[in-house]
């Protein structure tokens, strides 16, 4: 961050657009925002899509395919009060989904309750929501309570996760608190179901095709989870630093398969050098993860620690793939033995399946072949 220029160019961040949907967290310090905090909030931003600018305190980020873009940090350093404010807006097309907004609102809020207990244990902050309608901003506990011309009965409304919903003429909503829960189960916040439809498709993919010049796969397994849940420095007292290694408290990887920062989705993973990267991943023993929310392609070789969740019924890698399913807060876990996997000379059976373990240790087969 410390090469990177202090204050944003000039249309940063443009003027809201007319078809546009504007949702902003604030972060309120107390006592000043420490040093480098800003700059790891600016950093978390980028996981989410292209990004556009980028300064020392600040970056904005599109994401193209769901039609959003986020900005993250401060876009004024010099306004009065910066060093006690830092904010995280999403602006949304019409016709996006609006529990994405609050989707991408909540993961933030993680972010930073993860920063305060792994470094800046104590610090006082607190969070509030600029309601769109009226600009008031509201404590982020109560967002649910407030009554404007946006909200309804004093529920802040969004589009329901409902695919049938679009096709009624009574548009079905849900509440915050609606959204909290399906949040708090796991069923928005921490994998997104397009995230894991292209994980699966991927996975055939490899499956049928190999890993490029006739080469077939030796199985491997993909983990879409939450990826500040699952690779989250271990905190385990008196542990030894590995120069080669990343512990997390969940399992280790090697630092040289940390792919974050080539900023690569496992949706750009189908051809190019993201493909490359990906058949890279399969060659190594281990896991390749990827978040569940943006679909970034995060490493490779992730061992688990605890395998005693898992599925017996298996090999070690079924077995690790199972058990990782249960913890973590849950991940969606597909499992490619080697027998399943293929190249366009010598294709896969027509019975082969993978193994799906969605946040649970039950199997459930899923054809290779549509």
């Amino acid at each position: 961050p410390s090469r990177l220029p202090r204050r944003p160019e000039d249309g940063a961040w443009p003027p809201l657009e007319t078809d546009e949907t504007e949702y902003q967290l604030v972060i309120e310090f107390p006592s000043g925002c420490p040093p480098g905090v800003g700059e790891r909030f600016a950093a978390f931003a980028h996981c989410f899509g292209v990004t556009e600018r980028a300064w020392r305190v600040g970056a904005v980020v599109r994401n193209i395919s769901s039609r959003y873009r986020v900005l993250a940090g401060v876009l004024d350093p010099k306004a009065t009060g910066f060093e006690r404010r830092l904010v995280f807006t999403v602006r949304i097309h019409s016709g996006g989904a609006d529990t994405l907004a609050w989707d991408l609102l909540r993961t933030a809020v993680s972010f930073l309750r993860q920063v305060q207990a792994e470094t800046f244990v104590g610090l006082d902050f607190a969070f509030g929501f600029e309601c769109p309608k009226c600009g008031e901003l509201i404590v982020w506990e109560r967002r649910g309570e407030h009554v404007c011309g946006f909200c309804h009965r004093g529920k802040v409304t969004a589009h329901a996760p409902d695919a049938a919903a679009s096709t009624r003429n009574d548009k079905q909503s849900s509440t915050v608190d609606d959204i909290d829960e399906a949040l708090h189960n796991g069923e928005m916040a921490d994998i997104r179901p397009e995230v894991t439809d292209t994980a699966l498709r991927v996975a055939r993919m490899l499956a049928m095709q190999g890993l490029g010049e006739g080469q077939r796969a030796h199985g491997y397994t993909i983990i879409v989870a939450n990826m500040w849940e699952l690779l989250k420095p271990s905190a385990r007292p008196g542990a030894k630093a590995n120069k080669l290694q990343r512990r997390t408290r969940f399992g280790r990887f090697p630092k040289m398969s940390d792919f974050r920062d080539l900023d690569i989705r496992i949706q750009e993973c189908t051809d190019g050098s993201a493909q490359r990267v990906l058949w890279s991943a399969c060659n190594q023993d281990g896991a390749i993860v990827v978040d569940g929310v943006s679909g970034l392609l995060c490493c490779g070789g992730f061992f688990v620690f605890d395998t005693s969740y898992g599925n017996m019924d298996g090999g070690s890698r079924n077995q690790a793939g199972s058990s990782i399913a249960m913890q973590a807060g849950g991940c969606y876990v597909i499992v490619a033995s080697e027998d399943v996997c293929g190249d366009p000379s010598n294709p896969p059976n027509a019975d082969a399946c993978l193994k799906v373990y969605d946040r649970t240790n039950e199997v459930k087969p899923v054809p290779v072949v549509e």
